[in-house]
């Protein structure tokens, strides 16, 4: 899962975000929406396009599982987050995705092994601002304000201490 962009998507976003995931005459599915059917057509993808409210295709295929793991992410930024930050929305989705990904799991016991080795988790963590500005200039009409300015540095924080945590 990756944010696109603040708004009404174009070719252009979604060539940005997917151009590279498609080898020529491969098969998508996707409503009707013209920034998508223009992209199938420049890469000559095989397209399956419905209109959104038939939610099925002539040919049977759906975007079912898609519409359902979309309500669920809302679902847990809603009730479980108590609302949403743009700021931290990509933070969301991987979390989402690793719930889902380790769905009837001990995922306390994976998350905490994955997070002790995550060598650049707290520089991303730290770094979420310039990210985050980054983000808006370029995907989005809205205007970068209000940053938060940080006291601690966050360059390397991780490779000069992993060892003395790894320690404890």
């Amino acid at each position: 899962m990756k944010d696109a962009k603040i708004g009404r998507i174009t070719k252009s976003d979604v060539q940005k975000k997917l151009g590279n995931f498609f080898v020529t005459g491969a098969k998508i599915v996707s409503d009707s929406h013209p920034s998508i059917i223009a992209f199938a057509k420049e890469k000559k993808l095989n397209h399956v396009c419905f209109k959104s409210k038939e939610h099925v295709a002539n040919t049977g295929e759906n975007v079912q599982f898609l519409n359902n793991q979309a309500s669920r992410l809302k679902t847990m930024i809603n009730k479980v987050c108590k609302g949403v930050s743009t700021k931290y929305l990509q933070n969301y989705a991987n979390w989402f995705s690793f719930m889902e990904t380790y769905k009837g799991k001990d995922v306390n016991e994976i998350a905490t092994n994955k997070i002790l080795m995550d060598k650049n988790g707290w520089d991303r963590f730290t770094n979420a601002e310039p990210i985050y500005k980054n983000f808006i200039e370029n995907c989005s009409v809205r205007t970068y304000r209000c940053p938060v300015i940080r006291k601690w540095k966050a360059n390397n924080w991780n490779n000069q201490n992993l060892d003395k945590m790894s320690n404890y």
